[in-house]
């Protein structure tokens, strides 16, 4: 980890937010010599499409509530008319964030069972199957457009056949990191393909954005692998080989429910504060302002102050940040968060005002520093 010396070499480095979700309702694919080799026709289970969001999510309440609030006409289905709004909206939140340098994009690998099969999306609640997806092509593509503002966040599944040379090929592209959620996608670190991919990221420096954990707006197919621990031990066996990639564990492994005890915060916490402290094992602490009890505990809870650097900046987008429980905190920053059109921003003044360290919000940068553009690598550096 890169430590700058001094209080205003801090202030030289990026802002990176590190998780961006970026995904349509119905988005077609296109053809073209840029396509990514391993999904020439987008997805698996739906040859065409680019993106797409499953019926099961499309018509949920958590969905419905989410597009009301970036203004999304409500009855629209999935397709063209839907996607339009919800790429202005997303060009509203994401192009006005003026505190933030760049935003990660990421993409979203389709559900894989364990004989690595892609599942397709469903509108049936409980069955397996992808409730999202968002292709690299697609995202990559749409990075290429703002690569001053936009980094590449891709995911693969690791159960993919042609898994690592995938990897290669997103890392030839300009990938900063992998995304993974195993609750939802079905991912065993313990899998022998899952420690191929992750010895073959390390040997690239290929950070891994990996959500443990709650999860309340995807469907959780496999709720065991919500625990760290079996992560954990994998990154203990390529530590020794010397082939452990940096690894983001996204929202601190903590619940989505103040009352749910904290069984898979505590161990990676325990973990970055002790084996791994010399380690590139990080955790971000996007959504973390709608889970407000665990924000208050990484802010002010003697026991978990060392966590502070160990934290990365992240905001989660869509999913919209919370501010009530921080009234007090933002006192002084009311005017300015009462009209401030991006949630993304907004997610940055909210955890600013409670008092974490300035290093946090620059540590994603430093993480992300061998696979950023140039120009922003030299700001790093």
């Amino acid at each position: 980890m890169l430590v700058c010396a001094t209080p205003a070499a801090i202030l030289n480095a990026v802002i990176v937010d590190v998780h961006c979700h970026y995904g349509l309702t119905a988005h077609r694919a296109d053809g073209g010599t840029d396509r990514f080799t391993f999904e020439p026709a987008g997805s698996s289970t739906q040859p065409g499409l680019d993106s797409y969001v499953s019926p099961r999510v499309l018509h949920g309440p958590l969905f419905r509530f989410l597009t009301s609030r970036l203004g999304i006409e409500s009855g629209l289905g999935s397709g063209s008319v839907f996607d339009e709004q919800l790429q202005r909206a997303y060009s509203t939140h994401m192009m006005q964030c003026s505190s933030i340098d760049a935003l990660v994009l990421l993409a979203f690998d389709e559900v894989h069972d364990d004989e690595g099969v892609a599942l397709g999306p469903t509108a049936v609640p409980g069955r397996p199957g992808s409730d999202t997806y968002s292709s690299n092509t697609f995202v990559h593509r749409h990075c290429r457009r703002r690569p001053d503002r936009l980094l590449f966040g891709a995911s693969i599944h690791p159960y993919r056949s042609n898994a690592v040379d995938a990897l290669h090929e997103v890392a030839d592209a300009g990938a900063v990191l992998i995304k993974w959620l195993p609750v939802n996608q079905n991912i065993d670190p313990a899998d022998p393909r899952t420690m191929a991919f992750l010895h073959a990221a390390g040997e690239l420096g290929m950070p891994i954005l990996v959500h443990y954990g709650g999860e309340l707006v995807l469907t959780s197919h496999r709720p065991d692998q919500m625990d760290p621990r079996p992560m954990l031990d994998a990154l203990r066996s390529l530590r020794r080989d010397g082939a452990m990639p940096p690894v983001i564990v996204a929202h601190c492994a903590t619940p989505t429910f103040p009352w749910e005890p904290g069984r898979y915060f505590h161990p990676l916490a325990r973990a970055m504060l002790g084996e791994f402290r010399e380690a590139p094992l990080y955790a971000d602490m996007s959504a973390m302002t709608n889970r407000p009890y665990w924000l208050w505990k990484l802010a002010r809870d003697r026991r978990w102050r060392g966590l502070q650097g160990k934290l990365v900046f992240g905001s989660d987008f869509p999913i919209p940040p919370l501010w009530i429980p921080f009234v007090w905190q933002l006192r002084h920053d009311w005017g300015r968060l009462a009209n401030e059109p991006s949630w993304i921003e907004r997610s940055l003044l909210i955890t600013r005002a409670l008092g974490f360290d300035e290093q946090v919000f620059h540590r994603a940068g430093r993480v992300l520093r061998h696979r950023l553009p140039a120009a922003l690598r030299d700001r790093v550096d």
